[in-house]
């Protein structure tokens, strides 16, 4: 697709991939109808992003007739991000598991669908918690296909499919105990966490490896403070003094 869009808009509109931080407005780069740079991330390939926007293309947009035109086809109270979460599941769901090394392309999508997620919910329909926990229920079905092995290639007993995905920071080891919490915390999907621990009121307690907490400052992605996921993650029984790595939080 990105080829096509290439050859036929080349000099009229231009994409990049995915800026890393998750904050930023997928079309804001638009603004100034030039090209910007980005930073490249490893948040998979939940673009392209608009980086270049011709004033003839903004022009002909904004034109009475056309902009009439497309609210005659705009469906009331269209909801664009949860229509792309959902379209992501579905081809998750969709998805068949060859080979070992299929998971790889798996565990990518499901990484753009959470960033997809972070950005429903800042709009003004918010978030389907719903959605994630099928997610995660549809990508923990593709991981348990995976045989359980002592190499790379394969999954460890215990395991969750979560140790693919955000390895920034540094190397992750069977003893971090990755979860789907810990990924929607470094997502900044608090009210996801929120509900997880109104579900169960030991689910931070019980949290072995890299405590919860210490994912709001290894993997921010770009994303301001996380007060509202520090407030979750204190109420339902995080401790800033507990040690991980020689340091506390």
């Amino acid at each position: 697709m990105s080829a096509l869009l290439k050859s036929k808009c080349a000099g009229l509109l231009e994409v990049s991939e995915i800026s890393e931080n998750l904050e930023s407005d997928p079309l804001s780069n638009v603004a100034n109808y030039g090209n910007q740079e980005l930073e490249l991330a490893s948040l998979g390939d939940a673009g392209p992003n608009v980086t270049f926007l011709h004033r003839t293309v903004q022009d002909f947009l904004n034109r009475p007739d056309i902009q009439t035109f497309l609210k005659s086809w705009q469906v009331e109270e269209f909801n664009a991000t949860d229509c792309l979460l959902r379209a992501y599941i579905l081809s998750l769901k969709m998805a068949t598991l060859d080979d070992d090394y299929d998971f790889g392309l798996i565990s990518r999508r499901a990484k753009d669908a959470l960033v997809i997620a972070h950005r429903a919910r800042k709009t003004s329909f918010g978030l389907d918690n719903q959605l994630l926990s099928d997610l995660d229920e549809i990508v923990t079905d593709h991981w348990l296909q995976i045989p359980v092995t002592n190499n790379e290639v394969g999954r460890s007993k215990g395991q969750h499919w979560a140790d693919w995905v955000d390895k920034e920071g540094y190397k992750k080891t069977e003893k971090d105990h990755v979860d789907f919490v810990g990924l929607a915390i470094s997502h900044g999907l608090h009210e996801l966490v929120a509900a997880k621990i109104e579900e169960d009121d030991k689910q931070v307690e019980r949290k072995r490896g890299h405590p919860y907490l210490d994912y709001v400052f290894h993997y921010k992605h770009g994303i301001p403070g996380q007060l509202d996921m520090i407030s979750v993650l204190l109420k339902g029984g995080a401790n800033p003094n507990q040690r991980f790595r020689d340091h506390t939080f």
